[in-house]
């Protein structure tokens, strides 16, 4: 998948080179009830290519059930599958049941564009719990992570220790912090503690409790190329540690 991408935007890149007559617009504008956030249409020789993002809030739509189904790829699926045997031959006394009650399992990803909160459609990696693993999907697919412990720290805080069977490091532990600065509106800053290159990173993902994801529109591309040109839609920075501290206050 991640060969596949880059290829893809080789291609993206190489075409957008060799491109006559380039027409961005990069503000928001609506076109037939539909808030078009970027367009991009360029000439090579006699062929056209039209790149647009935007805004969808019908989750009723193709694009919203794909979302909301968390539905596998057939290639992604027999991966796991074989991910999850793995698993269970590696740690069989591991595999257990963990405690979840009034705690989100299915979380999708958000991100900030001019102060709005959006689902990413492009991005939209989702994550998810079962009793027993944490799963995160990639490019490169769904990832199964066992269950160490699941603990309530607070009414807004949430944290898990998984095992990393698939990492080089010495230390397999990886620390995931849910923190609900949102709880009415199901919007967590999720941290990540885990091991690379034998240093511990961090890093930091604002998400949506799947039960609450509906309240957020979809930022969607239509490309007729594999990588929509992404890098001209500029998203928000997100202070995540602000986010926290602020919550907390609240």
């Amino acid at each position: 998948m991640r060969i596949k991408i880059l290829l893809a935007l080789a291609f993206s890149i190489s075409f957008m080179a060799k491109a006559q007559n380039v027409a961005l617009i990069k503000e928001p504008f609506v076109r037939n009830d539909t808030l078009i956030l970027l367009q991009l249409s360029y000439g090579v020789g006699s062929e056209v290519e039209m790149q647009k993002a935007y805004v969808e809030p019908n989750w009723d739509s193709e694009i919203g059930k794909r979302l909301l189904s968390f539905s596998f790829a057939e290639r992604d699926r027999a991966e796991y599958e074989k991910a999850i045997r793995n698993l269970k031959n590696q740690y069989p006394r591991v595999l257990g049941k963990h405690l979840l009650a009034q705690f989100p399992t299915h979380w999708l990803p958000l991100i900030s564009f001019r102060d709005k909160y959006y689902v990413y459609d492009w991005e939209a990696y989702p994550r998810w719990f079962n009793d027993s693993v944490y799963v995160k999907y990639s490019q490169d697919g769904a990832v199964p992570y066992l269950i160490k412990s699941f603990e309530k720290k607070s009414n807004t805080h949430f944290q898990t220790r998984v095992i990393d069977a698939f990492s080089p490091c010495s230390d397999k532990i990886q620390i995931i912090d849910f923190y609900l600065i949102h709880p009415d509106n199901g919007i967590a800053v999720v941290r990540t503690t885990f091991c690379s290159d034998e240093e511990k990173t961090v890093s930091h993902q604002l998400m949506v409790a799947l039960e609450k994801a509906t309240n957020f529109d979809i930022i969607v591309w239509e490309t007729q190329l594999d990588m929509p040109a992404t890098e001209e839609l500029i998203f928000d920075q997100i202070d995540f540690d602000k986010l926290v501290r602020d919550s907390k206050m609240e």
